[in-house]
């Protein structure tokens, strides 16, 4: 088992660096949902699932525990009863930029 990368805290907000035109607000709605009941939550934007993507400190053994390779969708899986998904008007949340081309979308946030 890896050991743990930070001390104890509420939860982790895990943000992909090709992502970044989301919306401050879009970080704190998934701060609210940790801070309520939820034990996972994500953004969707027009019924895309979106990011960033929020893990509540109950679920760090679980994170630790996936493949170097792997996503978190195992854990949205296992824990869907659990997962909260925050309708978002962020166009940020799903808009990926890896190619120059991509750069071309920004007009949309």
């Amino acid at each position: 088992m890896r050991s743990r990368p930070c001390p104890p805290s509420a939860g982790w907000i895990l943000a992909l660096a090709d992502m970044p035109y989301i919306k401050p607000q879009s970080y704190q709605q998934l701060v609210e949902a940790l801070k309520g009941n939820g034990l996972l939550a994500r953004p969707l934007f027009q019924q895309r699932p979106g990011h960033p993507v929020a893990f509540h400190r109950d679920l760090a053994d679980d994170l630790l525990q996936l493949p170097d390779n792997l996503g978190a969708q195992p854990l949205f899986q296992r824990y869907r009863e659990q997962a909260l998904w925050i309708n978002s008007e962020d166009a940020g949340t799903v808009m990926d930029i890896d190619v120059p081309s991509d750069l071309r979308f920004s007009t949309l946030i």
